[in-house]
């Protein structure tokens, strides 16, 4: 499965729909993580945390594109 997770939009909203250790589980499980760049900076959770656990960080297009 391929999973995206857009940044939160609203205004003074800082939380993240999947931190690090969550985008880890999925991966271990064989699923696609993909987190759109700069989503977790408000929680505290840079894109290079995404990416060490194996999650790929990348443009709104790039993680919402479903063709």
């Amino acid at each position: 499965m391929i999973i995206g997770v857009p940044k939160e939009i609203k205004t003074a909203e800082n939380r993240i729909a999947l931190v690090p250790a969550g985008a880890e589980a999925l991966r271990a499980h064989g699923h696609t993580v993909l987190v759109e760049g700069g989503a977790g900076e408000g929680s505290g959770f840079a894109d290079d945390a995404y990416e060490a656990v194996g999650a790929t960080s990348g443009s709104p297009l790039d993680i919402l594109d479903f063709r």
